[in-house]
């Protein structure tokens, strides 16, 4: 500010010198010598009338008195004949013939007046010259030269332009005083406002300016605060609508990622994160932390280098301007993923990726068909039977033979029988998968529950020398759940042990609490199930011999149904089995303590 204010008082200054001296150059001096001019050819022209009265005789000893006067007054006059031959008065120099002096000379002597503003005699000093020719009777008798010093003028000018110099050198020197001590009069509110916006540059925008409303950089104060205030409620809106994004992007199950125009990742959200990348081990929960923020720091990375997958780079290579394009891809690794992709293109560039997960979709889509699929085959045989022995049947009693009537009519009848259970099934199932079936908790004892179903399948069990077993820990709480959903449960399992155990086998259901949950065991000393087969034994329609179970007239739902209900009641169903040994099904139900009392302690009962 220093430097600026001195250039500018020092312009001013430099041009109104400038025209300082061009007014002493142009006018002072034009002045001067029109009036020197105007005196030496008026004391020329007085001095040549002079001369022409008296006659040429009588020059040199009449005119000397009055050259003398002319020459105090610092005029020089002198006379010449009619030849050039100089009569009187003092002569200053000699010129040569072809000199300026002696062809003005000639001119006079001629009858012609001349003027010369700049001869120079030997001494260097400016004379100015006037010739005037002497008439007389209309005739050129002589001529008069006279001659002034115009060195005592210039030296005048030189002396002012050096005074003019000298006060322009001290009007600088005032210059670069006021322009060092002017901004300090200011310097203190500057300073303050230089902190001030300092400090709002910095990110502190509710700090303002202290300020006098007299000081003549308050309005600079009142605009740097305005604009501070403006600043921060844009900032906070930027802000609180980039939380927003933030959080929506967070909280979505569907993958975003946004790249640059160069396929650059600058943005991806965490369930994308969660699909694409590799998780950390979690060993060492703080290398664990570490390793996921390195592997989660991609952006500025490439697609190709965070996620190589020539199906997801086909995918933007077909992506245009504004328009969407769709495609499923498969992700592999430990849990294979398939996901809907839908790629676009901005028209500035750059792309908007969303990964939509339908591998549960893909997987109920699946299901749905093999469970209609399912539901045919088992609805076709039993329909089939049942037409195939319909139409037979007439012509058996046509026939005559009763005992090939009454067979037709047992298969009718047993197949009308499978294919309704098969629908009561189904009902079921679809009633508790669709969250329509409500529970109606009460305080139930599990020792006399078991009981009961266990005399549900005594007859059964004794026809085939099968043993039911109870047991059960002491002190044995009530269990607060459905008491239909617990029958149906414990009534399935123990019909698949009845089943398909072989003759003489042993059914065992254990109870006891551990961990804050009911533990029901329904154990058989059967074949045994293959290891290949437990993951799907809770499927619907999934049967490890399906030509034995259905001469065993199962639905293949039971076990899907155990499952439902379990999960329903809050708890889960578990299978374990080992070929040639035995399997065992364990329904976990949480248990809710209440004051009721409690059942028998200890129960062992065997039928058989």
């Amino acid at each position: 500010m220093r430097t600026k204010l001195f250039i500018v008082f020092a312009s001013i200054i430099l041009l109104s010198a400038a025209m300082a001296n061009r007014f002493l150059n142009n006018t002072v001096r034009r002045t001067a010598q029109a009036n020197v001019d105007r005196a030496l050819r008026a004391s020329a022209r007085t001095f040549a009338h002079l001369a022409a009265s008296v006659p040429e005789e009588a020059w040199a000893q009449e005119l000397t008195p009055q050259l003398r006067s002319n020459e105090a007054e610092d005029i020089v006059m002198t006379l010449f004949d009619r030849t050039g031959k100089r009569v009187t008065g003092v002569d200053l120099w000699e010129p040569k013939p072809d000199e300026v002096p002696a062809r003005e000379l000639r001119m006079a002597l001629t009858g012609k007046e001349s003027f010369s503003r700049s001869f120079l005699l030997p001494s260097t000093d400016p004379y100015l010259v006037a010739f005037v020719p002497v008439r007389r009777r209309g005739d050129t008798v002589g001529a008069v030269r006279a001659s002034i010093n115009h060195g005592p003028t210039e030296r005048t000018l030189v002396e002012a332009r050096t005074s003019l110099a000298w006060g322009v050198l001290f009007l600088l020197i005032v210059a670069a005083v006021c322009s060092w001590i002017g901004p300090r009069l200011f310097s203190g509110a500057i300073s303050d406002l230089m902190s001030t916006a300092t400090r709002m540059a910095k990110g502190d925008l509710q700090i303002r300016s202290v300020f006098n409303p007299r000081d003549p950089l308050a309005p600079l104060a009142q605009a740097l605060d305005l604009l501070a205030s403006n600043l921060a409620k844009s900032l906070d809106a930027l802000k609180a609508e980039r939380d927003l994004v933030g959080r929506i992007l967070e909280r979505m199950e569907e993958g975003v990622l946004v790249l640059t125009p160069d396929r650059q990742i600058t943005l991806i959200n965490p369930a994308l994160r969660d699909v694409l990348l590799p998780k950390p081990s979690l060993g060492n929960s703080g290398n664990a932390r570490n390793t996921r923020e390195d592997v989660f720091d991609v952006r500025g990375r490439t697609l190709m280098e965070v996620f190589r997958h020539a199906e997801l780079a086909t995918l933007l290579d077909r992506s245009k301007n504004d328009e969407r394009v769709r495609a499923e891809i498969e992700v592999e690794g430990l849990r294979p993923r398939r996901l809907m992709v839908t790629s676009t293109r901005f028209r500035e560039g750059g792309y908007l990726v969303v990964f939509v997960d339908v591998t549960d979709i893909r997987k109920l889509e699946s299901l749905r068909r093999d469970f209609v699929a399912n539901v045919s085959h088992e609805l076709r045989t039993p329909v089939a039977s049942i037409r195939s022995a319909s139409e037979t049947l007439p012509m058996a009693i046509s026939s005559g033979d009763p005992s090939a009537a009454l067979r037709f009519v047992d298969i009718i009848e047993r197949n009308a029988e499978r294919l309704q259970s098969l629908v009561e099934d189904l009902l079921d199932l679809s009633k508790i998968e669709a969250k329509e079936y409500r529970l109606a908790i009460e305080s139930l004892s599990v020792p006399r529950m078991i009981s009961h179903i266990f005399g549900l399948f005594r007859d059964r069990a004794e026809r085939r020398k099968i043993s039911l077993v109870a047991s059960a820990e002491h002190n044995l709480p009530a269990l607060q759940t459905d008491r239909r959903a617990l029958e149906t449960v414990l009534s399935n399992l123990v019909d698949n042990a009845v089943k398909y155990c072989p003759d003489g086998a042993r059914i065992c259901v254990n109870a006891r609490v551990q961990n804050e949950a009911m533990i029901i065991e329904v154990e058989d000393s059967g074949h045994g199930i293959e290891s290949q087969h437990l993951p799907r034994l809770f499927e619907r329609f999934y049967r490890v011999d399906a030509g034995r179970s259905r001469s065993k007239g199962g639905t293949g739902l039971g076990l899907s149904i155990v499952k439902h209900l379990t999960e329903a009641m809050g708890g889960t169903a578990t299978v374990a089995s080992t070929v040639g040994k035995g399997t065992t099904f364990t329904i976990r139900i949480p248990l809710v303590r209440t004051d009721a009392k409690p059942s028998s302690t200890s129960i062992e009962d065997s039928f058989g």
